[in-house]
């Protein structure tokens, strides 16, 4: 793709995939022109950390400092994710030069939970890290 050749790139749940994000996350700012937007998301650093469910649907989160790779089952067996701080995912962010705009943990509304009630679940732990920046 030629530098500086598009105004936004979505990424979702792709990064958490990717061995290398810093070289990954260089080259999409590379791609953007400047005042592009890079909108992504990814599981959040909680959930991929490596935990274990308790009773009384308590979470304890583990190995949280160690990052790297976890293997695990994702409708298929042998599913490999990498495992990063929350303060690793941001500072990639601006290493690749780009201006960090907004970093949410979504947590599914009040109807939402009315309609499914399983998703109560992610108000205890968020399932999901959003993120967007542009280029300067």
């Amino acid at each position: 793709m030629p530098a500086a050749s598009v105004d936004i790139v979505v990424s979702i749940r792709a990064l958490r995939y990717v061995f290398e994000p810093d070289e990954l996350l260089e080259r999409l700012a590379g791609w953007l022109r400047p005042g592009g937007w890079l909108v992504a998301s990814i599981e959040h650093p909680i959930r991929t950390a490596g935990s274990e469910q308790q009773t009384d649907n308590l979470y304890v989160v583990d190995r949280y400092t160690q990052e790297g790779p976890r293997h695990t089952s994702w409708y298929i067996d042998g599913v490999i994710k990498y495992h990063r701080r929350l303060s690793t995912i941001i500072n990639s962010v601006i290493a690749a030069r780009l201006a960090i705009r907004q970093v949410k943990a979504p947590t599914p509304s009040a109807t939402s939970i009315g309609n499914r009630p399983e998703l109560q679940n992610h108000c205890r732990r968020p399932a999901l890290l959003r993120l967007s920046a542009t280029k300067p």
